[in-house]
């Protein structure tokens, strides 16, 4: 998993520096807190289906709470955003609740209904506000997708298999038919010869 650790260095302007990217535990700075954003590099999936990009954060003082919320960019930090206000998503996202954000530390990302156009990277932001704002976010998410999803393609299947038996059905039924009702007459004569001879 790759993260991006910032920590807040100018009080006055609210600048924040990239400290590292790495995946070592943070300490933490005199009188300064830090965040800590891990995403999970790539994610694959089909076309018509939900995906969940994950999306966790730490912050160098475990017992600190605040008001928070997060972010999600397309392609680059603070590019297009992912949410129901940009028409490329509109009805086709889900978020971490408020709850498990501050709880479970969690700012997932669903996505639902995905179509080769949503191929792409995905990167989570996070802002927490304590005694101070502090900012921070991932190295990003690779979402593929490719292919038909599985439910339509094994539906495809299910209508071919079904015809191919309707075909046979259909083929077989009359020699069914026909070698039965032969199978009457013999057996409607035998029986007529069987009386005439009494």
């Amino acid at each position: 998993m790759g993260v991006v650790l910032c920590r807040r260095i100018s009080p006055d302007t609210g600048g924040f520096q990239a400290i590292s990217e790495s995946t070592e535990k943070v300490r933490p700075w005199s009188q300064s807190w830090s965040i800590y954003v891990q995403q999970v590099p790539e994610v694959t999936t089909t076309v018509g289906s939900s995906v969940t990009l994950l999306c966790n954060y730490t912050l160098s003082d475990a017992d600190m709470t605040g008001i928070g919320w997060f972010t999600w960019y397309r392609q680059e930090l603070n590019g297009a955003e992912v949410s129901d206000n940009n028409p490329n998503f509109k009805g086709r996202v889900s978020r971490a609740s408020q709850n498990d954000f501050v709880g479970k530390r969690s700012a997932d990302l669903q996505l639902h209904r995905v179509d080769s156009t949503f191929t792409g990277m995905y990167i989570c932001q996070v802002v927490v506000q304590h005694t101070e704002i502090i900012s921070g976010h991932g190295s990003g998410t690779f979402l593929n997708v490719t292919g038909h999803p599985q439910g339509v393609h094994s539906r495809i299947q299910n209508l071919i298999r079904i015809g191919l038996g309707v075909l046979v059905l259909s083929a077989i039924a009359p020699v069914v038919l026909c070698c039965e009702s032969k199978g009457r007459r013999s057996s409607e004569s035998i029986y007529e010869e069987v009386e005439m001879k009494k």
